[in-house]
């Protein structure tokens, strides 16, 4: 796959205001020449030409936000047991260089998603519990001055965002979190940061999707407002109270796109910017996909907006320059915004040293070895039909739960596990997600539809021999994330590569050997995000109402998965995974030769890259 240099210069060749230029340490070129700057219009009070601007002074403010952090605190990758790209650690680099030039003139946002991803997160969040919060002690100590709560914190319940929470110095913030038994924000609506005269406003919320991911209990006695309509009321509220004179939006949610329906509307940074008057900059993230841009919203205003994308790998920094007067006033103010590439500064020695106890705990623990494995578990082989990878999944649900039929998804499709000791780290290999494990009732149509639909974003329709197996953009990457790319275990089916949408998958019978019926309630295992309508295979694909997936619930269960796959293992000791194939592509003939193609196409060293 593409690089992210790569990505970002592909991307700046478009714009004539571009400045390729890398940083380097130095405080102040991190600030003039970071990657990619867009200036928005240059806005002056109607009394500014008639001042004498000898007497104003110029207050210049930098932002920094990082998002979708994903547990990349250290220049350690746990799971992969190597170096690895992104870090907080790094960043802070970034962070005590500025900050010994600016001191608080430079103001440190977070979006959220930082609970989640690693295996030091995880220990933080249901292991390590006594004392004060890992994630919370890095924030505190990075002085972060406002954060917003992302999905995957929510993901973790109540017990851990409500401590993280609890433990942060900074405002966490969530306008559109709503305490249903108040009617009121649950997370504070925004804060007021004043700098040298300065007022800034940081209004945060969160994509309101979160019921179509999540299960219920562990965002119980909260409700999630949809996001134009909660900014409008807010930021009304916020002009006429406190008269900012910078408004930031820090959003958890992607800038286009996701799901949208009567219910939700995932990712709506650009919605919010566009249609509610007052944002100056709006940072956001969910999406992970750097982007810097300066909009001209329907107000006729502009409205920078930075997203770093995710994993520690770059910050996003807007600067804000104001011209005030004698008397106080702000009577203009020049924004930009840049991208900063994270991965060219070493990490933090203050910051290593810190945390150096924690880092050594997490590793102790990803390095306890589960069970034994005869053979690799390649996840290289699981977009072209069954594979051990999967199907190892499938195996624990079945067992766990008793189900007639288990489906799940490769949330990687790159990772090796090899033979020999199976460790903690590789369970996050296999299982990334702190999903919480369904079963649910679906009738045999239902099952089928779904799986129709999983395979219309998973394999192409071939022609001839010579076509692609796999859905690939122009760049021979997937079109579709993997993750809902669902396969099914406890039947026996066929999907037919050479027949159109809707009419592939040939359903046998079930893996004993007795009969599948269309008509027939079965009991399915599926994971939290599925069940809930996560990649809308239950909705759109098998025609289910958003609102009645909650009545197909028959058992949640009460851990994440990825603990009882955890003690699946522990009971086996020692495992050989073979594919179940309890399903193939068809024709094997094209099948074969196409998949050879792609795999090559996908895996080859460009992509990787990417």
């Amino acid at each position: 796959m593409m690089s992210f240099d790569s990505l970002l210069n592909s991307y700046f060749k478009k714009k004539q205001n571009v400045m390729n230029i890398k940083l380097k340490l130095f405080p102040v070129l991190m600030t003039l020449l970071s990657g990619y700057s867009v200036s928005a219009q240059v806005m002056t009070t109607s009394s500014a030409s008639a001042e004498n601007t000898d007497t104003h002074k110029t207050v210049s403010l930098q932002f920094l936000e990082t998002t979708d952090v994903h547990g990349s605190f250290f220049g350690t990758d746990l799971i992969k047991n190597a170096p690895s790209r992104g870090s907080l650690s790094r960043i802070y680099t970034l962070v005590d260089s500025l900050r010994t030039e600016k001191a608080d003139r430079l103001i440190l946002l977070d979006n959220g998603d930082i609970l989640q991803g690693d295996p030091s997160a995880y220990w933080a969040n249901y292991i390590d519990t006594l004392g004060t919060h890992l994630v919370a002690s890095i924030m505190n100590f990075m002085q972060y001055d406002a954060a917003t709560i992302g999905n995957h914190d929510v993901e973790t319940g109540h017990a851990v965002y409500d401590r993280w929470a609890s433990e942060l110095n900074c405002p966490l913030l969530g306008a559109n979190v709503i305490d249903t038994a108040t009617n009121k924000p649950y997370f504070k609506p925004y804060v007021i940061l004043e700098r040298e005269g300065v007022k800034i406003a940081i209004f945060g919320q969160i994509t309101d999707a979160i019921p179509a991911w999540l299960p219920a209990n562990i965002w119980s006695g909260l409700r999630f407002d949809n996001m134009v309509e909660n900014a409008k009321q807010w930021i009304s509220k916020i002009k006429e109270e406190e008269k900012p004179d910078l408004i930031v939006g820090l959003f958890h949610s992607g800038l286009k796109g996701g799901i949208i329906n009567d219910s939700y509307y995932e990712n709506a940074a650009y919605k919010v910017a566009n249609e509610v008057e007052g944002f100056d900059v709006v940072f956001y993230g969910h999406d992970h996909s750097p982007h810097s841009a300066d909009i001209v919203n329907k107000w006729g205003k502009h409205v920078l907006l930075v997203n770093p994308g995710a994993h520690a790998t770059n910050v996003a920094s807007a600067v804000a320059n104001f011209t005030v007067n004698q008397s106080g006033k702000v009577v203009s103010k020049t924004l930009s915004a840049d991208l900063i590439d994270a991965t060219v500064y070493p990490e933090s020695g203050c910051f290593t040293k810190r945390f150096k106890k924690d880092l050594q705990a997490a590793e102790k623990f990803v390095s306890t070895q589960v069970a034994s494995l005869e053979v690799p578990i390649d996840g290289r082989a699981v977009l072209f039909g069954s594979s051990s990878f999967v199907d190892l999944i499938h195996e624990m649900q079945l067992a766990k739960t008793g189900a007639d039929i288990s489906l799940s998804s490769p949330l990687s499709t790159s990772s090796v596990i090899e033979a020999g000791p199976l460790r903690m780290r590789d369970l996050f290999k296999l299982y990334k997600y702190e999903n919480k494990l369904y079963t649910m009732h679906l009738t045999g149509q239902e099952v089928r539809d779904e799986l129709e639909y999983s395979y219309s974003k998973w394999v192409n329709t071939m022609k001839s021999s010579k076509d692609h197996l796999l859905l690939l953009d122009d760049h021979n990457h997937l079109q579709y994330f993997s993750f809902n790319f669902d396969s099914a275990a406890g039947i026996i089916y066929e999907v037919d590569v050479t027949k159109p949408v809707g009419k592939r998958v040939s359903i046998r019978s079930m893996a004993d050997g007795s009969p599948f019926s269309l008509t027939k309630m079965y009991t399915v295992a599926v994971n939290s995000y599925r069940g809930n309508g996560g990649g809308e295979l239950l909705t759109r694909g098998a025609g289910i109402a958003q609102d009645s997936l909650s009545q197909r619930i028959i058992k949640v269960s009460t851990h994440d998965l990825r603990y009882y796959l955890m003690q699946y293992l522990l009971t086996k000791k020692t495992i050989t995974p073979e594919p179940l194939k309890q399903w193939s592509f068809v024709p094997e003939k094209w099948v074969t030769k196409a998949a050879s193609r792609d795999s090559l196409l996908i895996y080859s060293s460009k992509n990787m890259a990417h």
